[in-house]
């Protein structure tokens, strides 16, 4: 979909892009993540709360996926 021209950073009711609830929803696999952050999906965008994705960082099970995000601002 990415291909035909989708958009990576719309975002759901609540202001979640595609990249937080990759992250949110991790399981060992980061190809998705990987591809929303280089068709991209901003990190530092923040939902309707003011949480961005780094929040979800902050989870121990998603220790693995912190080095393909930049620093957070």
């Amino acid at each position: 979909m990415i291909d035909k021209g989708a958009d990576v950073t719309i975002a759901d009711k609540d202001g979640n892009t595609p990249l937080m609830a990759a992250a949110d929803m991790f399981d060992d696999d980061d190809t998705i993540i990987k591809l929303l952050l280089k068709n991209g999906d901003d990190p530092y965008q923040k939902n309707n709360f003011g949480v961005s994705v780094y929040k979800t960082l902050e989870m121990p099970r998603n220790e693995s996926i912190k080095h393909l995000f930049p620093s957070e601002k």
